[in-house]
């Protein structure tokens, strides 16, 4: 059986898409199912994707339809295919639809026309599923219990004890370009005496802004982006996490946490996930407001606050996010 993967990442694209797709891809792998992963983006993501091994093809950037439909046509054609990217668009559907035996579609916006066999939302969120402009045949399962965790976050997280006393923060916002976050958070965070703050720098981040971060606070730990975060939401004993994939990766590792969305189509699945664990959405970056991060932080600070959302974690993940995914679609394996 061959499964082919299609993705884009980068400075504009974001990470996730690609390291959702890579960690499927992985886990196919490993069952000695023949996986082909194929990706735009720049250097960065290449190396991201250079310590799998399954086999990769990238992609120039912007490939026009008929240029990529000439590459690929070339390689045979597989019984799935997986696509995930914020540019989803038909043309490509159409294309990868008609090469596939079936064609699986993840993506949490769900903004999108789609004609794919199977529609996956690996997030919760308040949409019904009439109001998503399909093909009549498209199935759709939309539920963060499909989230594809890491197995190395599975495999090692830490009890649901918390500490009394919040001493070390984790900012984690993802890999894209969320440089006024950053800098707002790190004002924000210099109002307490917090033991370390972690901040994970995104890999085009402006190397000004970089030095003034480092040149605020003696407690303030940088670390380049990070591909394994089991190491640093064990640490932390809070969060500030982005409304995108982080959010459910603080809760699959049972720490509290902050959200700022850091995309606009981020609103409905930062606010369906904060009204079901109790986490503080602080809304778009864009308006993001200081004052709002040291408020949160204050509440955030009482043990019985941070204990009940906690609680809350187990109805919001699931430990089996990518077993389900392929029952759903009929990957046995």
């Amino acid at each position: 059986m061959k499964i082919f993967f299609r993705c884009r990442g980068g400075k504009f694209q974001g990470w996730g898409n690609v390291v959702r797709l890579a960690r499927i891809a992985e886990y196919l792998h490993t069952k000695k199912i023949k996986v082909l992963f194929i990706f735009e983006g720049d250097e960065k993501i290449k190396k991201f994707l250079s310590k799998f091994k399954f086999k990769k093809i990238a992609l120039e950037e912007d490939i026009s339809i008929k240029k990529e439909m000439s590459i690929i046509k070339k390689l045979g054609e597989p019984k799935f295919t997986f696509l995930e990217m914020l540019d989803a668009n038909l043309n490509l559907q159409y294309f990868y639809k008609s090469i596939s035996e079936k064609l699986i579609i993840l993506d949490d916006l769900l903004d999108k026309i789609y004609i794919s066999d199977y529609l996956i939302c690996c997030q919760s969120q308040n949409i019904k599923k009439t109001q998503i402009l399909k093909d009549n045949n498209t199935k759709i399962f939309i539920n963060s219990k499909y989230f594809p965790f890491n197995n190395n976050l599975l495999n090692n997280f830490k009890s649901s004890n918390l500490k009394k006393k919040i001493s070390k923060i984790l900012v984690f916002l993802g890999g894209g370009n969320y440089e006024s976050a950053l800098l707002k958070c790190a004002i924000a965070l210099k109002k307490f005496n917090f033991d370390k703050v972690k901040f994970i720098l995104p890999p085009n981040i402006n190397s000004n802004l970089k030095k003034q971060l480092k040149n605020m606070s003696s407690n303030y730990d940088f670390k380049d982006t990070i591909y394994d975060v089991r190491t640093i939401f064990n640490e932390a004993d809070l969060a500030i996490v982005s409304g995108g994939y982080t959010k459910l990766e603080a809760a699959i590792m049972k720490t509290p946490c902050i959200i700022i969305q850091t995309q606009w189509h981020q609103k409905n699945i930062s606010s369906s996930f904060a009204k079901k664990t109790g986490c503080p959405d602080l809304g778009h970056m864009s308006s993001l407001k200081i004052e709002k991060i040291i408020f949160e932080i204050k509440k955030l600070k009482a043990l019985r606050v941070r204990k009940k959302i906690l609680s809350k974690y187990k109805n919001v993940v699931s430990r089996n996010g990518i077993n389900n995914i392929l029952k759903e679609v009929g990957i046995s394996v």
